[in-house]
Parts: structure tokens; C-alpha cells; sequence
């Protein structure tokens, strides 16, 4: 017996994101700031790339009640998935109209995790509504790198340690100026990351702004700096949606059984001996992902995915300090982590491609023995 899961393949990736685990300290890099060329059509509107109109005054649902029902409305063909809708960021006129959401969701499982994520809902002029894309923002995949999802008030002036660090970072800053819109996550490190989804705005005459997702350290001695700035573009999706070839009609789904989820792949994955509690799922149709458990507590342990083909389908676009190949039976496997402990490793065999993702680092030996077993 299958289930849906989620109809909007939500995968556990983001482009966005530098994951660090949490005993270790960040490090700054150089704030790249990216070119804007956008035009102004109305004083509450910005255009984006692609058509899209930023949102520039109040981003609420209320304040947004055409976005509200469409939201509500798609909302309402999903099932195994729970949205809460928090901003308005853009929207795009088409044939009907797309919105760019803002959203906090998790999957209805029990233990399931926060996730923070754009969502794309799109309207016809019948006024029909589905979603037709996620750009994910803070994931399960992003927790196993320390990052945490707000799950509160995303308004910094709710969040007075947000805000002082965010503040103190802006100090001295020359070439653009940031204005926040929402606190989406953190990350417990030797003082603790914050990511924040900005307006950023170019300091050159008539510039307008674009969307940037800005990550400040702050340390345990009241300073802080940005450590990085990534563009946001409305109308992006993960990455993987792309790789993988996904429509957003082919649902994340998943079975009781390990045999199922094999007979929709077409193929078999072996286990290492020690996995007695499990989820079983198929992405799009094409990736196996197992879900490895804590048999006591429920949480989650390790993920293993595979696929037919080649490249790296792990879904983890953290960034880590140390990159190594390592050899398991002669496989040639890619692992990656921080401070000598693995968070990710991917490999390739016989036609398919492997990935593993930790809760927590492991050690080169502890994840040898289980990639020697998994095939």
C-alpha cells in the first residue's frame, strides 16, 4: 500500500545553504554581491528577472488576498505535507498568475522536522490553483548540518537576537544596503549562524532591489559579520527538480515495504544488516530513498539513496571543509564533513549511483562498513 507523501516533491536538498556541524566555527567569506538590473513598474511593485513583481510593501497573506485563496486553494490537492504560508514575496502575470510564496512546512509524520521554502502556486483564469514548484530554503537535509527552521515570528523585530546581530553585521557595510523581510533559520555553531531573507538593493542611482538570502555570524562575544550572500531569483526551483527531470504531478511517495519502493525503481538496494527501523520512499519515480531510524526514539539516523545513472544524487548543497575519496571495496567513494567527521558521501557502482547523509559526522571507518554492505 502507497501514500502520498507530498505532491509537490519537496526533495531534500538547497542550493543555498552552507552547512557546518554545530561544534564547529564559522568562517567568513566574501560577501559577493551580484548586479541588479530589474525596472520599476509601480511604487508597491519591482520587476525580476523572468516577470516577476516583488512585493515591496506589506508581504502578508491578509495584505495579499488574491495569493491567500490561490495558496488556499491549491493547498487543498496536497496531502501528507503541512504548509503554513508566511509571506507574499512576488508574483508573475501569465496566462492566469504565479505566486511566489514564502512557507514553513513539514511532512505529516510523526518526528517530522521544519522546513522553510518558497513555494510556487500558480492560477488560471478559470481560477483553478496547484503548486508548481519548491525552492527549498532550510530542509531535513540542512538540520543534519546544524541549521534549525524558525519555527516562530519570522519578523526580526520578534527576534532581538536576530536583530542585534543582523544590525551589528550591517555596520560599515558599503555597496548595498539590506532590508529584512524574514528570519528563516539558524545554525549552533561557536556562537550561532542566522539566515535571512533580505530586499538587497545596489547603492547606485534609481537602483531597485532583488531578493538575497544573507547569513550572519554572530560570536559569544557580541560581534557578528556577514558571512554570505546568495541571490534569490523567483521562479527558481531545486536543483534536483531539474536533474531528475521531475514534474511537480509525479509525487514523493512512500511505501511500507522496502520490496514496493524496488518495484517501482525496477531495482534492488541492499541494507546494511543493522537497519531495523526505516522509511521507505521513491522520489519522482526514479531515486530510492531509505530513511534510517533510531529504533527507540524515532529520529532519524542516516538517509542512503540510489538511482540508476551516474553524478551526485545525495541533495546536499551545504558546503564543508573537507573533501576526501576513499576506497570501499573498490568502489571510489567521494565523502565530505568537518572537523574529520563524514556528513555526506556519494559513489557510483555497476550503472547506479549512491548517496548517504548523517544525522551526525561519522567516522571514515564507521561509514566504510556501511557502504561496503549497501549495494
Amino acid at each position: 500500500m502507497k501514500k502520498n507523501i507530498r505532491k509537490t516533491a519537496v526533495l531534500f536538498m538547497t542550493a543555498v545553504t552552507a552547512g557546518t556541524l554545530c561544534a564547529c566555527t564559522a568562517q567568513p567569506e566574501k560577501v559577493n554581491i551580484p548586479e541588479i538590473t530589474p525596472e520599476e513598474t509601480e511604487e508597491t511593485m519591482t520587476v525580476l528577472p523572468g516577470g516577476w513583481e516583488m512585493i515591496k510593501d506589506d508581504t502578508s497573506l491578509d495584505a495579499n488576498p488574491d495569493a491567500k485563496s490561490a495558496f488556499e486553494k491549491a493547498q487543498e490537492t496536497l496531502d501528507g505535507f503541512e504548509y503554513e504560508p508566511l509571506a507574499v514575496l512576488a508574483k508573475q502575470i501569465v496566462n492566469g498568475t504565479n505566486y511566489c510564496i514564502l512557507c514553513r512546512g513539514r511532512f505529516a509524520v510523526e518526528n517530522a522536522r521544519t522546513e522553510m521554502m518558497l513555494v510556487y502556486v500558480y492560477e488560471d483564469l478559470n481560477g483553478n490553483a496547484s503548486v508548481t514548484g519548491i525552492r527549498t530554503l532550510i530542509n531535513t537535509t540542512n538540520v543534519f548540518g546544524g541549521w534549525s527552521a524558525n519555527e516562530g515570528d519570522i519578523s526580526l523585530d520578534q527576534n532581538e537576537d536576530v536583530r542585534t546581530a543582523f544590525e551589528k553585521a550591517m555596520e560599515g557595510l558599503t555597496g548595498a544596503s539590506y532590508e529584512p523581510v524574514a528570519y528563516i533559520g539558524s545554525q549552533l555553531v561557536s556562537g550561532r549562524n542566522y539566515m535571512i531573507l533580505c530586499r538587497e538593493t545596489i547603492v547606485i542611482p534609481d537602483a531597485n532591489s532583488k531578493y538575497a538570502l544573507v547569513k550572519v555570524y554572530a560570536d559569544l562575544n557580541g560581534n557578528a559579520e556577514i558571512l554570505e550572500v546568495t541571490g534569490i531569483e523567483p521562479g527558481e526551483t531545486d536543483e534536483v527538480l531539474e536533474v531528475m527531470n521531475s514534474q511537480i504531478a509525479n509525487p514523493c511517495v512512500q511505501y511500507d515495504t522496502l520490496q514496493e519502493a524496488e518495484a517501482v525503481c525496477g531495482f534492488e538496494l541492499a541494507l546494511p544488516e543493522t537497519v531495523s527501523s526505516a522509511y521507505y520512499r521513491v522520489i519522482s519515480g526514479q531515486v530510492l530513498e531509505v530513511i534510517v531510524r533510531n529504533a527507540a526514539d524515532g529520529l532519524e539516523v542516516y538517509r542512503v539513496r540510489k538511482a540508476n545513472g551516474e553524478g551526485d544524487i545525495s541533495g546536499d548543497y551545504n558546503s564543508y571543509e573537507e573533501t576526501e575519496e576513499i576506497s570501499v571495496d573498490d568502489r571510489t567513494v567521494t565523502v565530505k564533513g568537518n572537523n574529520g567527521s563524514v556528513s555526506n558521501a556519494v559513489w557510483e557502482d555497476n550503472g547506479y549511483a549512491y548517496a548517504m547523509q548523517f544525522a551526525e559526522g561519522v567516522s571514515q571507518e564507521e561509514i566504510s562498513a556501511l557502504i561496503a554492505q549497501i549495494r
